[in-house]
């Protein structure tokens, strides 16, 4: 998975302290919830973060770090991404594109992170069963586990707690 980070581009964005934004899109790989733990460390995005997620899943372990992640930090989630436009130098603020996009298989387990969570009626966002395509009882067994994994965290992801 990539992840980018925009800020405020002018001083005016600034002041309403809005604009942070982060856009998650591609396949969510083994080792992306430390990658996006290292992301964040070097990026250090604020509260009123919104995180823009375009993705058609993978590893359920990771998307689960990074749902964590957006929800301790308390970070909205949007299906879709966030983009600079060309800006032409006037202006208050810096034009954004706002694309559609999916939220597919282990991609809703980050989506739940989030505190407020948005997606457009042009947006695809699609759950399904995990299954292995090897039905050993090791993999039986892998299954259960991560399903009481998935269940907990849907817990944890229940409404906010207020200050």
């Amino acid at each position: 998975m990539q992840f980018e980070y925009t800020e405020p581009q002018t001083e005016l964005e600034k002041l309403w302290g809005g604009f942070y934004c982060i856009n998650a899109f591609g396949r969510i790989e083994i080792g992306d919830g430390p990658k996006f733990g290292k992301f964040l460390q070097v990026t250090g995005p604020p509260p009123l973060t919104a995180v823009y997620i375009d993705s058609s899943g993978g590893d359920v372990e990771a998307a689960l770090e990074i749902g964590r992640s957006i929800r301790q930090a308390s970070w909205s989630t949007t299906v879709g991404r966030n983009t600079l436009e060309q800006a032409n130098g006037e202006g208050f603020v810096t034009p954004r594109k706002r694309g559609d996009g999916q939220c597919l298989s282990a991609a809703t387990l980050m989506y739940l992170g989030g505190r407020l969570r948005y997606f457009s009626d042009r947006c695809e966002f699609g759950v399904h069963r995990f299954s292995y395509a090897n039905p050993s009882p090791e993999n039986i067994e892998k299954s259960q586990i991560l399903a009481a994994k998935i269940a907990k965290y849907v817990e944890e992801t229940g409404p906010h707690p207020h200050p």
